[in-house]
């Protein structure tokens, strides 16, 4: 047996052993604790925390960065995520339904078929995301920036848009139907069979000029 060899066999049980005693990062992010139901993650580092699945019901995660983070189809119902750092985030397929969003920042997550419905966005960074077919029903979008956003097929009926910037965003497919849109900018935007909050499909819904079925919602 060689001299190279030997040292090998040597040197591997150590590096296992070192290897399963790494703590995980993940599993004390949260004041000591792992992210979880109702837990308080306020300012957590999550950055790439791969959390696929998980059950984040209530969490707090205000002030959390996420960025890069792995949430396919977590459920972050009721969760409280103000001014979270979530770029470059996938939650594909997740559920935020009725959470607070207030200033989080979403540029450049990937949101397929998640679920903002009833969420509070004020506030919210969504620029360059893609947000092919989410569910923005009654989300409150007041002031929230949707620049150069991929917004095919997304549900915004019933939605408030009151000064939102969809500058540049792809709503080819989009359902703003019954949605508040006072003061909405849309410049650039793709119109193609986007239903208007009237629920009629011209095309060019709202942007500079007076919108459509803006009277519909209050402010």
């Amino acid at each position: 047996m060689n001299i190279r060899r030997l040292l090998l066999l040597l040197l591997l049980p150590l590096a296992a052993s070192a290897s399963a005693a790494a703590p995980n990062p993940v599993a004390t992010a949260c004041n000591g604790e792992a992210p979880g139901p109702f837990v308080n993650c306020s300012g957590a580092d999550l950055s790439d925390a791969i959390l696929r699945g998980a059950d984040l019901e209530g969490i707090v995660l205000d002030g959390a960065i996420l960025k890069g983070a792995d949430l396919t189809g977590a459920n972050l119902r009721d969760a409280s995520m103000q001014s979270a750092d979530l770029r470059g985030a996938s939650l594909i397929g997740a559920t935020l339904n009725v959470s607070n969003l207030h200033g989080a920042n979403f540029n450049g997550a990937v949101l397929r078929g998640a679920r903002f419905d009833l969420a509070s966005a004020t506030d919210t960074t969504f620029s360059y995301a893609d947000m092919t077919g989410t569910h923005l029903m009654g989300t409150l979008l007041r002031g929230a920036d949707m620049t150069r956003a991929l917004m095919t097929h997304a549900d915004l009926s019933i939605a408030h848009l009151g000064n939102a910037n969809l500058n540049g965003a792809d709503l080819t497919n989009a359902n703003f139907h019954n949605a508040y849109t006072k003061d909405t900018t849309a410049q650039h935007a793709t119109w193609a069979q986007t239903t208007c909050p009237d629920g009629s499909k011209i095309p060019r819904c709202f942007g500079q000029a007076a919108m459509p079925g803006a009277a519909l919602m209050a402010p």
